[in-house]
């Protein structure tokens, strides 16, 4: 029997571990994140859980965490995590005695969603995972795009509106600020909707209300803005999009689309299929059995 790969994806809120085994993903359970505990308590609490998981045939582990992370593994930024700010994470689990591999959870959804989604066997693709934030990956030529830190390709942070509305990393305009969960929250409220969540905007506009159909109007538009950069300066076959928001994908993908299409160069723009991503929660899961995986192929 082959050895386990565990896979840990930390988020502000959970966190999910998985057990795969031979390539098949066999088990996936939650937990409360460890955003709340001192490093020293998480990383334990991380280690206990992997060693339950794993026994003794662990082989890799994984570990996804939201925000920029840089090639050593350092944590440079991450909003929902701060108390990890500065932290070398591979280190937390090096008492494992097994290769500990750290990425950019966003990346390991855009490799999951190549490797099994909706990118499957595509070699250039872009994924944004819109929640409560907006994450994203970019493969080129098969390779994750990193850049010289390793923290590139976070398209959620390009400006798409000069002196914009403020967007969580600091700065103003930023697609995040228009395309995320939280944004669509905000403009709901600007258009006087009584709401508490983006899901209930949503399903007002399922309804037909028009002032939430207005909120995905101008989502829509500012994130056909965003896929027609995306088109001009990653020249993908496929953009997937993920993510809590993507459930509403009917609500902003033709207005997306329409804008994308005009502002995108043509021939460029010919090929692309803009896809809702198709692995859910799973996708940084699986992603992070691509990122094993392509490492031993560098080797």
């Amino acid at each position: 029997m082959g050895k386990r790969i565990i896979v840990i994806d930390v988020g502000g809120t959970n966190l999910r571990i998985a057990s795969i085994q031979d390539g098949r993903l066999e088990a996936v359970r939650s937990f409360p994140s460890i955003a709340s505990l001192p490093p020293p308590e998480g990383f334990k609490f991380l280690e206990e859980r992997i060693r339950e998981f794993a026994g003794e045939e662990l082989q890799a582990v994984v570990l996804g965490f939201p925000g920029l992370i840089s090639k050593n593994g350092r944590l440079h930024h991450s909003p929902n995590l701060k108390g990890y700010e500065g932290i070398e994470l591979r280190e937390g689990l090096l008492g494992l005695g097994v290769p500990i591999f750290v990425e950019n959870d966003a990346n390991l959804y855009a490799l999951g969603e190549g490797l099994k989604g909706a990118a499957r066997g595509k070699k250039n693709f872009c994924c944004l995972t819109l929640g409560t934030g907006v994450g994203s990956g970019v493969i080129i030529e098969g390779k994750l795009l990193k850049g010289s830190e390793g923290v590139a390709a976070e398209i959620g942070h390009m400006t798409i509106k000069f002196d914009g509305a403020p967007c969580s990393c600091g700065s103003r305009g930023c697609l995040e600020a228009y395309c995320s969960g939280t944004a669509i929250l905000r403009m709901a409220r600007e258009e006087g909707l009584d709401v508490r969540t983006a899901k209930e905007v949503a399903d007002l506009a399922m309804q037909g209300e028009a002032a939430a159909l207005r909120v995905f109007e101008r989502m829509g538009e500012y994130l056909g803005a965003g896929l027609a950069n995306i088109v001009n300066i990653f020249n993908p076959e496929v953009i997937v999009i993920g993510g809590r928001v993507a459930e509403a994908f009917s609500l902003f993908i033709g207005r997306a689309l329409e804008v994308m299409s005009k502002m995108a160069f043509s021939f460029a723009r010919e090929g692309v299929r803009v896809l809702k991503a198709s692995l859910g929660d799973e996708a940084a899961l699986w992603g992070g059995l691509a990122l094993v995986e392509a490492q031993h192929e560098d080797q």
